[in-house]
């Protein structure tokens, strides 16, 4: 993996992100599919696209515990539009 493209951060940058950007673009667009669904298993594909000129692309695990699904990894893409 390229170092320079690798980001990560903390759930406070996420939120000074979006108070310094907003949330969205008038255009914007969203999709979650489900891509694999068993009793206490799912993996989901969420897409944003448009947020600023940019397009996102999540993959995500989830867990069912307790009754309640739960995010427990995470993997995403982004392209810039520019």
């Amino acid at each position: 993996m390229n170092e320079e493209t690798y980001q990560s951060g903390s759930i406070e940058e996420f939120y000074k992100t979006i108070d310094t950007f907003g949330a969205c673009d008038d255009d914007y667009i969203s999709r979650i599919d489900i891509l694999m669904l068993e009793k206490t298993i799912a993996v989901v594909q969420v897409i944003e696209d448009n947020w600023h000129g940019y397009k996102f692309t999540d993959i995500l695990n989830l867990n069912k515990i307790n009754g309640e699904w739960k995010i427990v990894a995470k993997v995403y893409d982004t392209l810039s539009k520019e």
